[in-house]
């Protein structure tokens, strides 16, 4: 996917998430906040798609807190709920 493209990211992230893809669901997301304009200083610069550093029940339980600070940031952005 194209790395600036907000609506592939998250379909992507979506899309993971409904197949069972844990990592690549987490990467997609993650690789999502940090590219869009309104999140992108919540998310911590790190590893690009598919170069996770970290145990995958890590990364979910820090991607889940991040998208917590992002609606607490935009409560009524459709993008996060």
């Amino acid at each position: 996917a194209d790395a600036q493209n907000l609506a592939a990211l998250l379909a992507l992230g979506v899309s993971y998430t409904n197949e069972l893809d844990a990592s690549r669901a987490l990467d997609h997301l993650r690789l999502w906040l940090r590219r869009h304009p309104d999140f992108a200083s919540l998310a911590p610069a790190e590893e690009e798609v598919g170069k996770g550093k970290y145990d995958v029940w890590a990364r979910q339980a820090d991607t889940t807190a991040l998208f917590l600070r992002a609606v607490g940031r935009a409560p009524h952005s459709a993008d996060l709920h």
